[in-house]
């Protein structure tokens, strides 16, 4: 079973990763208070979307993921409509260098990723480079099934 991680178990485990206090974060995003980040980073309380930019600062975090995510947990009809709209998933910087290290690793030969076969050895791939990541980071991983694997 696959889980998805929530908005507030990110921002807590960003907190750790980067080692920053609740009230540096509270002053770098704009938050009154330290208590802010709190109730954020325990679900009782949404990150606002306009704090995104800078909550993605703060915790080191690509600008996007944190607004992909956000967007699907706390407005997910509102998400499907901008993906629909924009024709695509929107991309992270670190996953439009992936598609670029693709694009060169193969001398720009297309490769079908819809075949089955190439679409597992790739994930298999990018798996044994979440896990060093992740282990490198010191936190777990949680895996999310993409929409094609899960047909």
């Amino acid at each position: 079973m696959v889980k998805k991680v929530s908005v507030a178990d990110y921002i807590k485990q960003q907190l750790e990763v980067v080692d920053i206090t609740q009230r540096e974060v509270a002053r770098l995003t704009g938050f009154s208070t330290p208590n802010n980040i709190s109730m954020i980073k325990e679900g009782a309380s949404k990150l606002p979307i306009n704090r995104i930019p800078a909550m993605a600062r703060a915790l080191k975090v690509d600008p996007a993921y944190l607004l992909r995510l956000t967007l699907s947990e706390y407005m997910p009809e509102t998400w499907a409509v901008i993906e629909s709209l924009l024709g695509k998933e929107i991309a992270t910087e670190s996953e439009l260098k992936a598609l670029q290290i693709m694009r060169e690793a193969s001398g720009n030969i297309p490769i079908n990723y819809a075949d089955e076969d190439n679409a597992r050895r790739l994930g298999e791939l990018v798996e044994k480079m979440a896990e060093k990541e992740a282990k490198a980071r010191g936190i777990g991983i949680v895996r999310v099934k993409h929409k094609a694997a899960a047909k």
